[in-house]
């Protein structure tokens, strides 16, 4: 939970950049093998993701990829977790799909190239 809270320390764009890091590698879980599929260790069980979700980090990853004002290396880490947290998972693809106006926002941040 504290390293979700750490997405919002925005006068330290390197500790958000790692705490966005952190989100990329923990919201999958562990990879443990022969772990049984009623264990809530277990990948299916989407306990790590939902670790991000119930603790706001959606919501949080959100706001850094869509300011200006973030470096572009945060941003892109930013939209990294998102990905990451909405990956394997239908119920957690689900509620990042639905989380507020995110899908528009990604696509806004296309920007089609003009070749001359």
């Amino acid at each position: 939970k504290k390293i979700i809270e750490f997405l919002n320390e925005s006068e330290a764009p390197q500790l958000q950049y790692q705490s966005c890091r952190f989100i990329v590698h923990y919201s999958n879980g562990p990879r443990i093998p022969n772990t049984p599929i009623q264990s809530t260790l277990h990948p299916s069980n989407m306990y790590y993701k939902s670790v991000c979700i119930n603790n706001g980090a959606v919501q949080m990853l959100e706001t850094l990829f869509t300011s200006k004002q973030k470096l572009e290396r945060l941003r892109n880490k930013a939209i990294e977790a998102v990905g990451k947290i909405a990956s394997y998972d239908g119920k957690a693809r689900e509620y990042v799909i639905n989380a507020g106006d995110i899908t528009h926002k990604l696509l806004s941040l296309i920007q089609p190239t003009t070749s001359t």
